[in-house]
């Protein structure tokens, strides 16, 4: 199946106090708090059927939307050991609600537009690195790494049937996982 449609949507707010444990080094550690909101919108095309494996099928045009929002903790840390280079890294740790709604358009026994919905309580770790050289007063270059890994305990599967009752099963689990790096520059004012 594919899912190249969609969107994700990325909110975290977070307050610290920067420490400088060492004073004749350029190091500054900054303990954080905060909370972040987190939803992703899947539409899931192109059918084939793995089990039992039957292959291509049509019309499918289903949606999956998790969120994922909660609390978190976490540290930053700059260091600087030369004038012209920077190192950042922050680590947080993320207490999660997640919770998912689905809609199966091809299951006519299941209610239209909500077909089930996903509870759980879940956790985070979100981590990011960062070198930047700067070029000038004004001018810096970055390298940027960054990984997220979320998953949840087991939760509730609630499936909604078209004739308008609902059932529970158990949901074992949900995972999300994410990496990238980035190149940039910045332009102080």
């Amino acid at each position: 199946n594919s899912t190249d449609e969609g969107s994700v949507l990325d909110l975290s707010a977070g307050l610290g106090y920067p420490w400088k444990p060492l004073p004749f080094y350029e190091l500054t550690v900054t303990p954080l708090g905060g909370y972040s909101y987190h939803e992703q919108n899947f539409t899931i095309t192109d059918g084939f059927q793995t089990i039992p494996a039957t292959g291509p099928f049509a019309d499918l045009d289903s949606e999956y939307q998790p969120r994922w929002r909660g609390p978190w903790v976490g540290v930053d840390l700059s260091f600087q050991p030369a004038s012209k280079w920077l190192f950042r890294g922050t680590f947080e740790y993320h207490w999660a609600d997640y919770k998912a709604d689905a809609r199966w358009n091809l299951r006519t026994d299941y209610s239209q537009p909500k077909s089930f919905r996903h509870t759980a309580d879940g956790h985070g770790i979100v981590g990011n690195v960062a070198l930047s050289y700067l070029l000038s007063e004004r001018w810096s270059l970055h390298l940027n790494g960054a990984i997220q890994d979320w998953t949840t305990d087991a939760g509730i599967d609630r499936t909604f049937f078209s004739n308008g009752t609902a059932a529970d099963t158990r949901l074992n689990e949900a995972n999300w996982s994410s990496y990238s790096v980035s190149l940039g520059a910045t332009y102080s004012f």
